[in-house]
């Protein structure tokens, strides 16, 4: 939507000296890329997991369904996002996720208000889902792969990351170039964020992959990159990446909202 209203420069990558070192399938990325113009470069990317307290199961979850579940009434959170949507479409069996139809999204919201008596909190950022999870009054959501879960640890608090079976989103961030701003300062700052200083920087603070795998080998231990999915393309392809909603944005975050309303 950024792009398609004109208010970012399109990205000169021959400046962008680790360009090639970018995984090609960010590289390509529609959401970056119009008629063959590139406007962004990609530098961080993860999964929307699911997430459960060790505590509270004996047996691990996988699926979904267990965060409609009556019988965890009250001790489930879900990130207060349009994407919620997805994860019900998912549940209904309906996995084309970006493309649902006025139907498809009708039943997603559907199921959304039924599972709404088991919510204990709709959460919208990082630390208010750790604090639920560390004050045990929340034991299974979606999260923020790498994230939540790394500081949850530093609190001593066990949580396990997992894909259920109705798969999950990725996501991918990108710099870009406001409209008229192209500069030399602007693209020093994207060949920083693009090496290890930048990529290591990212993925120590917040625990998100590296877009560029070169620079991940470099300054990740083999422990860090094996766990951050930087040597496994078939976990990348699996996710079920963001795309634009296009004009079917509305719809979604409307069908979101209509849900909280109830």
């Amino acid at each position: 939507m950024i792009i398609d209203a004109g208010f970012v420069e399109p990205i000169d990558t021959s400046r962008i000296e680790a360009w090639e070192g970018i995984y090609e399938k960010f590289r390509k990325e529609p959401g970056i890329n119009r008629d063959g113009v590139i406007y962004g470069m990609p530098y961080s990317w993860g999964a929307i997991a699911f997430m459960y307290r060790n505590d509270a199961f004996d047996t691990p979850p996988t699926s979904i369904a267990e965060l409609f579940d009556e019988k965890h009434a009250g001790k489930v959170a879900l990130w207060d996002d349009k994407s919620a949507i997805y994860v019900a479409a998912r549940l209904n069996g309906d996995m084309d996720i970006y493309n649902l139809s006025d139907e498809q999204i009708a039943a997603a919201k559907a199921r959304l208000v039924e599972q709404k008596p088991l919510v204990r909190k709709y959460w919208a950022t990082a630390g208010e889902l750790v604090d639920l999870f560390a004050g045990g009054e929340v034991y299974i959501s979606n999260t923020w792969a790498g994230y939540q879960s790394s500081l949850l640890a530093e609190k001593d608090i066990q949580v396990t990351e997992f894909i259920p079976e109705e798969n999950a989103e990725g996501w991918m961030d990108s710099w870009m170039i406001v409209k008229g701003r192209a500069s030399d300062c602007a693209y020093k700052f994207l060949n920083m964020q693009i090496t290890e200083l930048g990529q290591c920087g990212v993925a120590n603070v917040n625990g998100y992959s590296a877009a560029n795998k070169e620079a991940a080998r470099a300054c990740m231990s083999d422990e860090q990159f094996i766990a951050l999915h930087q040597d496994d393309p078939d976990y990348l392809d699996s996710l079920l990446l963001w795309k634009p909603l296009g004009e079917r944005t509305e719809a979604y975050t409307n069908a979101w909202n209509a849900v909280k309303a109830q």
